[in-house]
């Protein structure tokens, strides 16, 4: 069984911190479109590895008794942090936990590289991960933008069709965590000599691949590779489970992860639509808590956040805008509201 000990809260910290997933002090717009100081910058955390296998080793220690049959997070970055859970609670508890995850069903639009990933491929050697439900065409468009972000694009791996044994159901694989574990290793493993700095998924099972490629390809050449994913441009609807994945929740219990709860909206989402395909949702782990939500906004009985995050905000114009501080237009989204009202200039005081 796998041995993981507890960290104190300022432990946690240290790991958002040392991937700066966590900002303070600056002038940031949020998607409520309140402004305060302080970004989760969740993103960030995503591209190690074994930061986000260490925040989901945590969540999986205080669940573990909780006897959880399936692991259940929203795309795109829930879809991550249930397969690092569930891999965790299969090894802590010796039995097989299962990960799946909701998405939005209508999607449109091109593919494209944000969230500050194209920092990371630009000039980097870059795998791009997927599996057959993605079409070629899509990978192929994947390669051009890599290129245009003057990054070396190595190869295409199709982790499914890889291995002749893929089950008849292709995201049944993705359900077992263990299962993609191994199969990545072995790609890994043959394919070492790549030299790859960067693997890219395609959203969304190519999120849970990069992880684990980048994991292997880490291990095996001692050289560490970062983990993005692309995701549509656009993504419109309610959450909804892929086709085959209600059949996986439907009995079971369920542990619902979320990486940061701001108002609660798609944890409480994901908690209701798995009710609904028949699980029992037993908790909602989540790695930051910025919102003060409360398992009672959530639905649910049991709530644990890794750390809590007191960041106070304010309806434009905020105290940071009278004083004329400048609006951060890299991360959240202040480059859309500054577009429109420009940025903040210091109001005289009489």
């Amino acid at each position: 069984m796998n041995v993981i000990k507890p960290m104190p809260e300022a432990a946690i910290r240290q790991v958002f911190a040392d991937q700066r997933a966590i900002i303070v002090g600056n002038h940031f717009v949020y998607k409520s479109g309140l402004h305060g100081e302080v970004y989760v910058n969740k993103d960030a955390a995503y591209t190690s590895y074994a930061a986000i296998s260490t925040l989901c080793g945590q969540i999986a220690l205080h669940a573990r008794d909780l006897n959880v049959d399936v692991v259940i997070g929203p795309a795109i970055g829930g879809i991550v942090l249930s397969q690092w859970t569930a891999y965790h609670l299969s090894r802590l508890t010796g039995r097989v936990i299962n990960a799946v995850f909701a998405e939005k069903p209508n999607r449109s639009g091109s593919l494209v590289i944000k969230r500050g990933y194209d920092a990371l491929v630009r000039g980097h050697r870059t795998l791009i991960a997927h599996d057959h439900s993605v079409d070629r065409t899509e990978a192929n468009a994947l390669m051009a933008s890599i290129d245009q972000l003057k990054g070396v694009p190595v190869g295409i791996c199709d982790v499914a069709r890889y291995d002749a044994a893929i089950q008849s159901d292709a995201l049944k694989v993705y359900a077992t965590p263990n299962d993609i574990f191994g199969r990545c290793k072995q790609f890994a493993e043959r394919n070492q000599n790549l030299n790859v700095d960067v693997v890219l998924g395609i959203s969304n099972t190519g999120a849970i691949l990069s992880q684990w490629m980048a994991n292997h390809l880490s291990e095996v050449t001692g050289h560490v590779a970062h983990a993005v994913f692309a995701e549509y441009v656009q993504q419109d609807g309610a959450f909804a489970f892929p086709e085959g994945y209600a059949r996986l929740v439907k009995g079971k219990r369920a542990l619902v992860v979320e990486d940061v709860l701001t108002t609660g909206t798609s944890a409480r989402s994901v908690v209701e639509l798995a009710r609904s395909a028949g699980a029992t949702v037993v908790a909602v782990g989540a790695l930051a808590n910025r919102g003060k939500v409360t398992a009672e906004r959530l639905g649910v009985d049991r709530l644990r956040s890794l750390i809590e995050i007191d960041a106070e905000t304010w309806p434009a114009p905020c105290p940071r805008c009278l004083q004329g501080v400048p609006i951060n237009v890299e991360l959240g989204h202040g480059r859309t509201y500054v577009a429109e009202h420009g940025q903040p200039q210091a109001q005289a005081t009489g």
